[in-house]
């Protein structure tokens, strides 16, 4: 491992063995996350464990998002099921061909799976409320 200033941390392993650990410690939410995994694999993995902190207002930057011949199947695929999982919105701020990077900003964040995993009937509840959130939508702009 390189040396690194004293404030600095760095922590060796895969990501799923040391991020749920990691995210234990560290239950704030999370205002801006880069990652840099490279694969499908890894990237969901991130984002499925750091879900529940991330919040309205998170940025986060993809290192290798666009610009190789399998783009749809790695980092976008993964934020792509990631949204549709937790009522992610997003918009994107900015990206680069050259650098392949893509920086997304989370607008807000609709449900958290766990949070109300007692309540039978929030899923239909919820279905209710979204169906009409689109009536909605132009007034909270």
């Amino acid at each position: 491992m390189p040396d690194v200033p004293t404030h600095v941390t760095l922590i060796q392993g895969w990501f799923d063995q040391t991020l749920p650990k990691f995210a234990k410690v560290h239950t704030k939410p999370v205002k801006f996350l880069n990652i840099d995994c490279d694969t499908y694999d890894s990237t969901r993995t991130v984002l499925e464990i750091l879900a529940p902190q991330i919040i309205s207002g998170t940025v986060i930057i993809f290192d290798e998002y666009i610009g190789n011949k399998h783009w749809c199947e790695d980092e976008y695929k993964a934020i792509q099921e990631a949204v549709e999982r937790y009522g992610w919105k997003y918009c994107y701020l900015g990206f680069s061909m050259v650098t392949k990077q893509v920086v997304v900003k989370i607008l807000w964040v609709l449900i958290y799976p766990d949070a109300f995993s007692e309540w039978n009937s929030l899923p239909m509840i919820f279905a209710v409320w979204w169906k009409s959130f689109p009536r909605l939508l132009p007034s909270l702009l």
